[in-house]
């Protein structure tokens, strides 16, 4: 019964993250969110992320289209029931009008997030529910050059003893104590 519960979880958490919805805004079975000139719905306790305001970011180099630099930051850490969900913020600052890939940008690898409980010692790697990691696709999604791209991440939640985390995302310096919403 605890696997079912859990794949189910996980089937919800990756419908939120992907967004994806069985009704459209109206109650209608469209698969569309809301348009240009539509809001969001209100939720209780959601407050939207807003990419050009991150908790920590910062410039680093990249190798991808010859060269170039990326802004990436942290969006948000947040504990929600017994996961955890780390969104970051990208803007490349290289790239055609294809865009460019996370894996390009991080030398042609994976980003690997990580997360270091530094109160216990511990590391975190992004949920898996089967064979299927609960992260973005990150070779063959391009992110526009120029425009910030957030990336959704979900772990499992540290104690509630842990008030704040190093953040490592692919090949550049991890981000330091960054601080855990609850």
């Amino acid at each position: 019964m605890r696997r079912i519960s859990l794949a189910a979880a996980a089937g919800a958490t990756v419908l939120a993250l992907t967004g994806c919805g069985v009704l459209g805004d109206d109650g209608s079975p469209s698969g569309g969110g809301p348009g240009p000139d539509r809001q969001q719905p209100a939720v209780a306790g959601y407050v939207p992320l807003d990419p050009a305001k991150p908790i920590v970011k910062a410039t680093v180099q990249t190798q991808a289209g010859g060269g170039g630099t990326l802004e990436l930051g942290v969006a948000e850490l947040r504990v929600k029931g017994k996961l955890l969900h780390l969104t970051m913020v990208l803007t490349p600052r290289v790239g055609d009008a294809n865009g460019v890939s996370v894996y390009e940008l991080n030398g042609r690898h994976g980003p690997d997030p990580t997360l270091l409980d530094t109160v216990n010692l511990k590391r975190h790697s992004v949920v898996k529910v089967g064979m299927k990691s609960l992260e973005p696709e990150y070779v063959s999604v391009r992110l526009p050059a120029g425009r910030p791209s957030l990336q959704s991440y979900v772990f499992a939640a540290p104690p509630d003893n842990v008030r704040s985390m190093d953040v490592v995302y692919g090949q550049w310096a991890p981000f330091r104590d960054v601080p855990v919403a609850r």
